[in-house]
């Protein structure tokens, strides 16, 4: 019995490993979505600063999605849009909270390992524009600011190709904003999936 189990699992180990042998040919766009993870660096002293009192605030991590969409350029090189939006990082105050929600527009270059047919590792790279909302309701008062800014994001993440038309995405960036928004900087670790075509 446990050798029949064994011998489904390896031609099943098989199937999946074959199914995936061969990384997006002659496919030149894909689409992709991702659900994330975004463990927060936010500067908390830009929140601070808006307290006539003396506050102490500590933003949560959060989640977010990311839609993306991007162009083969050939079998080292690849270009994409990126659309990353996450639920905000959430401070609990005494008397309220303050939330900062953040949503980034970026257009990356990634440079992939073509070594691989199945399991493809790539590095990440690019530079993007991000909005900052920030809301805080405290002690009956509510304050509301929308910054925008230029902001740089980089990582490494892994496509595992299942056929050549859809591979599942792993990938880690670290986004940080400049001027106006250079309280924003996160880490996102995201999990997806692409469709090649």
């Amino acid at each position: 019995m446990i050798k029949k189990k064994m011998l489904i699992a390896a031609v099943c180990g098989f199937l999946l490993l074959a199914g995936g042998n061969a990384m997006a040919q002659d496919r030149d766009f894909y689409v992709g979505v991702s659900g994330l993870y975004a463990i927060e660096s936010i500067d908390s002293d830009n929140t601070q600063d808006k307290f006539s009192n003396p506050v102490t605030i500590d933003f949560d991590s959060s989640w977010g999605v990311q839609v993306k969409g991007g162009l083969v350029l050939n079998k080292l090189i690849s270009v994409e849009a990126v659309v990353e939006n996450i639920t905000p990082f959430q401070a609990d105050l005494d008397a309220g909270e303050a939330k900062i929600y953040v949503t980034q527009f970026s257009i990356n270059g990634k440079i992939t390992c073509p070594a691989f047919d199945t399991f493809v590792p790539y590095l990440i790279g690019g530079v993007g524009y991000l909005n900052g909302f920030e809301d805080i309701d405290y002690a009956g008062e509510t304050s509301k600011t929308s910054n925008w800014g230029l902001s740089a994001r980089g990582g490494a993440g892994l496509d595992y190709f299942l056929t050549d038309a859809m591979a599942l995405n792993f990938e880690s960036t670290y986004t940080t904003g400049f001027g106006d928004v250079d309280y924003v900087t996160y880490t996102a670790v995201s999990l997806g999936v692409s469709f090649y075509f």
